[in-house]
């Protein structure tokens, strides 16, 4: 990845010249590799074989990085969506365009945990706001509905995807920790103080994140419709 792009050969005088492109490559393949920790000037510097300053010519702070990164993150899931989606009526499209970054959010954990929150105002975000509104004024909204489902779509993929990424990228003691909790701690509770809890304890164990993810989305998605339906 990024991380061979730009790396001085030995003996080299000067330190290879750094693209934004680069360094967003080279962070994210750190934050995969090692978690948030990584992502230092010094460290990114580092791994491309360049002085940390030289990164200030492409990103003001590393806060900037983290945005460059979470768009990268938007526009691999973009291009995952895009295939084979043409022929897809707004429903099945929007479904397979939250799945797609669901996926993506799961391999890129820790830059999606970092950056779901956040607007980047990037090419990646601008790409999922430009299909996700064409698509709700196709269905037929008006354009007080389609930027407010609009907002309801993409708060709903991006908090579960994020909140999914969070917990993925926890050390394995703590994922282990929170996977045991519904069994350890409310299968565990006095049944005549927690009776409902208690009778749906196994079921709880064995809901699927996944299972949650698509639940929600379909459920804003038939909102969507209903609102079609009221305004056509």
């Amino acid at each position: 990845m990024g991380a061979a792009r730009g790396r001085s050969a030995p003996g080299d005088a000067k330190p290879a010249a750094l693209s934004a492109e680069a360094i967003v490559e080279c962070a994210m393949e750190l934050a995969r590799r090692e978690g948030s920790q990584a992502l230092t000037l010094r460290r990114i510097g580092k791994e491309l074989g360049a002085d940390a300053t030289a990164f200030y010519r492409h990103f003001r702070d590393k806060d900037e990085l983290v945005l460059a990164c979470m768009d990268k993150v938007l526009d691999i899931a973009f291009e995952r969506f895009e295939e084979d989606a043409a022929d897809l009526d707004w429903r099945a499209r929007l479904r397979r365009a939250a799945h797609a970054f669901y996926a993506v959010a799961e391999e890129l954990p820790t830059v999606t945990a970092l950056g779901f929150a956040r607007i980047t105002g990037g090419p990646g975000e601008r790409r999922w706001v430009e299909m996700v509104i064409s698509t709700l004024h196709g269905v037929g909204l008006p354009p007080d509905l389609t930027a407010l489902h609009y907002r309801a779509f993409v708060d709903a993929m991006l908090a579960l995807s994020g909140l999914r990424a969070t917990v993925h990228g926890l050390p394995p003691a703590l994922a282990d920790k929170d996977d045991a909790a519904w069994l350890r701690v409310y299968g565990a509770l006095p049944p005549n103080q927690f009776p409902a809890i208690r009778a749906h304890s196994e079921e709880l164990v064995r809901v699927e994140e996944r299972d949650v993810f698509a639940t929600v989305v379909d459920a804003v998605l038939t909102n969507i419709e209903v609102a079609a339906r009221a305004h056509g």
